[in-house]
């Protein structure tokens, strides 16, 4: 088991790693702008998936990034690793559940 510190930085590295590929796709794409170069599309298509993967990484359903950094968070506000993990699960169903009916009422 490792420690509450070292599993937020774990966790928070995929969405910023994202979310810096999506700022340096975008920079570079910059100097392209209405050259309707291909490089441009390329571009522009690398700085959104990215933006939008470091958004979904952060959805909190635990296991993935997004339920483990507020479960590191909270283990080390709680020093209890088991009520922590505990909690951001049920977080996750309750997300989870949620979800769906979202998708119908939009």
């Amino acid at each position: 088991m490792q420690r509450p510190g070292v599993e937020f930085r774990v966790a928070i590295a995929g969405p910023i790693a994202s979310f810096l590929l999506a700022v340096v796709a975008f920079l570079l794409a910059l100097p392209l702008r209405g050259s309707n170069a291909s490089a441009e599309a390329v571009l522009d298509s690398l700085a959104v998936a990215n933006l939008l993967l470091g958004g979904f990484n952060l959805i909190p359903g635990f296991p993935l990034d997004g339920g483990r950094i507020p479960r590191s968070i909270i283990w080390k506000v709680t020093g209890d690793f088991k009520k922590s993990t505990h909690i951001a699960y049920s977080s996750a169903l309750s997300h989870g559940s949620a979800r769906p009916q979202h998708i119908f009422i939009c």
